[in-house]
């Protein structure tokens, strides 16, 4: 009967090892973007490399993608000059090429250099999931000569979040037990008979 007893628990036990799911954890995703730069008569922006890494959660993600730097020298000019900034994304193992349209004004007392925001871009990563980046856009104004700041911040949103996972395995696990210990009940039972 004891045998009987431990086979049964340990059948029951084995049952909901194996029913219950490992706990997951997300594994960082790491995002880089690379340099870019334009030139406006006497005005320079530049995009600096950066590389960072998040947890993918179901929610949208804001991140600084990258930080940059405004250029200002003493001008007489009175233009617009519009450009496209291209810069090398990469989310995990996949990267694209991500233009930002954008225009330097300058005049005699401010120039003023702007980024406009970039369409949603979808990065395919495979089994880890597809994940949206949307850069938005930024502005910056300088009245003084010399280097002027500034950062470019995105959203990353998992674009294809499993679903809720039914609880049928804990379900299970616990029918498992419950059903061991009721045959060790009621072999005890009968061995006292």
């Amino acid at each position: 009967m004891r045998m009987l007893r431990r086979r049964i628990v340990a059948i029951a036990a084995g049952v909901a090892i194996w029913v219950i799911p490992a706990v997951v954890t997300a594994d960082p995703i790491v995002v880089t973007a690379g340099n870019a730069a334009f030139r406006a008569e006497v005005d320079t922006v530049t995009l600096f490399e950066n590389s960072l890494s998040f947890v993918p959660v179901s929610t949208a993600v804001p991140i600084l993608l990258q930080n940059g730097n405004f250029e200002v020298n003493f001008s007489s000019f009175n233009d617009t000059f519009p450009f496209t900034l291209s810069r090398r994304v990469t989310i995990g193992a996949v990267s694209r090429v991500v233009p930002q349209s954008g225009q330097i004004s300058i005049t005699p007392s401010v120039d003023t250099l702007t980024l406009f925001p970039v369409p949603t871009i979808t990065f395919d990563l495979g089994p880890q999931g597809q994940f949206d980046l949307t850069v938005f856009g930024t502005q910056t104004a300088a009245t003084t000569v010399g280097d002027h700041p500034f950062s470019v911040r995105a959203l990353v949103a998992a674009s294809n979040a499993s679903p809720t996972p039914t609880p049928e395995p804990a379900t299970l696990s616990l029918l498992g037990i419950a059903i061991g210990g009721w045959a060790a009940r009621r072999t005890t039972a009968l061995a006292r008979r």
